[in-house]
């Protein structure tokens, strides 16, 4: 590595590091204190490398493409600028997984939707980047050589294990600035799809965990109803053979209640008689002495 090399940290918050010029507008260590949605008070052509770790998210995109067309400007031929961002992929399928504790280290939401909210809003954010976008944004600023890294790894020496974090599977891109005659512009983005791809297969991963866990838990709910479903039959066929027995018991006895009825209306109309037949003979017996 070239000890002639010009380094330029961009919000370098209370992070120093040697060998490179630091920069931010609040800072206790910054070699320059500067506020970045200002030009950058440098020549063009003047730096080999420039550095942003976990800033750029907190401009808006007006301010951040100023700044990275200033960071083209001030790039020599050759230069490379590293940005280091938290991804809106990797926070959208944190709340697919429902996964909390993926910045625990920093942040624990208490929900999904706080999750997305503050992930998007807290700490100053402005604007949240995938991949697409800020290649995007990088071409728009006339960069044409593209390539997304993996944490702390560089083609390039002096940004080898440049990030200061922890790694919470943020985005990572260099973008050289390349001599004018290059008209096709170059984008690598395997690395960042390989990232994507295995923290997708982790989502699809969990979401099947989670659908087996669901068919065992309708199973369960199933079997637990056919079986509960099986006894209430049971128990309504045993109460309608009992109920039938009741009736055939109560038709019985009403039969009999008809039956003893109809005998003693019999032994009345008999009684009925046999006064009669007694008034008579009374009657008789008492004509009979009369005479």
């Amino acid at each position: 590595m070239s000890e002639n090399q010009i380094k330029l940290h961009l919000g370098c918050g209370n992070v120093y590091k040697d060998g490179w010029i630091n920069v931010d507008i609040d800072s206790e260590v910054a070699d320059l204190v500067q506020d970045l949605r200002d030009p950058l008070p440098y020549a063009n052509d003047s730096f080999d490398f420039i550095f942003a770790e976990h800033f750029i998210e907190h401009l808006t995109q007006v301010d951040a493409k100023n700044l990275l067309q200033e960071c083209y400007r001030v790039l020599k031929r050759g230069g490379v600028l590293r940005l280091t961002t938290p991804s809106l992929y990797i926070l959208l399928t944190n709340y697919l997984k429902g996964d909390l504790n993926h910045w625990a280290e920093y942040w624990l939401p208490p929900t999904k939707a706080h999750m997305i909210n503050e992930g998007m809003r807290n700490w100053g954010h402005e604007f949240v980047y995938d991949g697409d976008e800020i290649a995007r944004f990088l071409i728009e600023c006339g960069f044409k050589y593209i390539v997304f890294e993996n944490w702390r790894e560089s083609q390039h020496e002096a940004l080898k294990g440049i990030e200061h974090r922890n790694y919470h599977n943020e985005i990572i891109v260099e973008a050289t600035k390349t001599n004018d005659g290059l008209n096709e512009t170059l984008i690598n983005m395997d690395k960042l799809r390989t990232s994507e791809l295995e923290w997708a297969k982790s989502l699809n991963d969990n979401l099947l965990l989670e659908n087996k866990e669901l068919a065992n838990s309708l199973q369960k709910q199933k079997e637990e109803f056919n079986a509960k479903y099986i006894i209430q039959e049971n128990n309504s066929i045993s109460y309608a053979n009992d109920l039938r027995k009741a009736l055939n018991d109560a038709t019985i006895c009403i039969n009999e209640y008809k039956k003893h009825i109809s005998d003693l209306t019999s032994h009345i109309n008999n009684q009925d008689e046999f006064i009669k037949t007694l008034q008579n003979h009374i009657s008789q017996l008492e004509d009979n002495r009369k005479k």
